[in-house]
């Protein structure tokens, strides 16, 4: 007996399987019930009485990280977030009711149903609801970084390439079709494809560091910012590389640890793997392949990686454009993991 899942429209057959049998048994119980096209998004309590309470189509509320500051009142397209923290409750759900919810973003839907509450001896939901629907609203929101096959993310992987979320949608959407479809990423960097992204990411991103983790921090990552932003690459690359590193001794430091291995420090930058929209797993390999690359000493180093630079070993003809634009991104996506950087997000 299934009780608990959470499945989407890009599951196929699955989710209409799941949610048509949801409407068979629940949702056709509800008095005037909309026809299902004309739902988009419906949150239903049951309570251990069987009693229940159906939100349909009310407005969401959530806190969201921004990618700049946005005006109240002002329509907020997707690009302007940059990720969801939570996602406001229509009514009141306790943690001994159970939940269904359903939500949509254009065309795509998310079914999601919790029904454990309901067993006997009667238990109690012990995790964050509404930060789960918020991960479940932004996992609609940014399929588009996840479609990606194998054979794609291994040619992406082999440019040092990642589709990172401070990247526009029209942008991650080029980077992919590039990678699947066997055309270099880089020819996007040259042709100005990115340049926007880029811009933005120097000269506002910074502001993602508000806490107090990265503190310690913020004048070296604004500085090598500036620097990027100024065309100094080499600069750029030589303060970035090693403060990827800094930052994720912070956070293992934060989090209570006192051991610094490398795949330890991977580890750091993605302290969940609940943020499928953020892509952990994938985040993690790119961190080992490209930025933590092993290199033997006294070899000749011709690629960019925190160990090259930090060794001055690094050819400056390799710090270039692409390797300091790969340092601002990558410590933005890292910033967006970390578990305490979305304190300020605004509603």
């Amino acid at each position: 007996m299934i009780f608990r899942d959470f499945v989407s429209s890009e599951d196929g057959v699955p989710f209409l399987t799941r949610i048509e049998q949801m409407h068979d048994g629940l949702f056709s119980r509800i008095p005037n019930l909309p026809n299902p096209c004309g739902i988009g998004t419906l949150f239903v309590v049951v309570r251990a009485d069987l009693s229940a309470t159906a939100y349909i189509n009310e407005p969401l509320r959530a806190f969201a990280r921004a990618r700049d500051n946005v005006q109240a009142g002002a329509m907020v397209m997707l690009d302007d977030i940059l990720d969801v923290d939570r996602l406001m409750l229509p009514g009141p759900a306790h943690p001994h009711d159970a939940v269904v919810s359903l939500l949509s973003h254009g065309w795509r839907r998310s079914l999601y149903f919790d029904f454990s509450p309901l067993h006997l001896p009667p238990t109690e939901r012990t995790y964050d609801l509404e930060r789960l629907l918020g991960l479940q609203q932004a996992q609609l929101l940014f399929q588009h970084r996840t479609r990606l096959s194998l054979e794609g993310w291994q040619r992406l992987l082999s440019e040092g390439w990642f589709p990172f979320s401070y990247l526009r949608a029209a942008s991650v959407q080029r980077i992919i079709a590039h990678a699947e479809s066997g055309w270099p990423v880089q020819e996007l960097l040259a042709d100005g494809s990115l340049d926007t992204d880029l811009r933005d990411a120097a000269t506002k991103g910074s502001a993602l560091f508000n806490h107090s983790t990265f503190q310690p921090h913020l004048e070296a990552i604004e500085r090598g910012f500036e620097r990027f932003a100024s065309g100094d690459y080499i600069s750029a690359t030589s303060i970035l590389y090693p403060r990827i590193e800094g930052v994720l001794r912070s956070l293992r430091l934060g989090a209570g640890a006192n051991s610094f291995r490398v795949q330890e420090l991977i580890g750091a930058a993605t302290p969940s793997d609940d943020a499928i929209h953020l892509m952990p797993t994938r985040f993690r390999e790119f961190l080992d392949a490209f930025c933590f690359r092993h290199f033997a000493p006294g070899a000749t180093a011709s690629y960019v990686s925190r160990h090259t630079v930090a060794h001055g070993v690094a050819d400056p003809a390799t710090m270039d454009r692409k390797a300091a634009a790969i340092a601002v991104l990558t410590l933005l996506q890292i910033a967006l993991f970390a578990p305490r950087t979305r304190e300020r997000a605004g509603a």
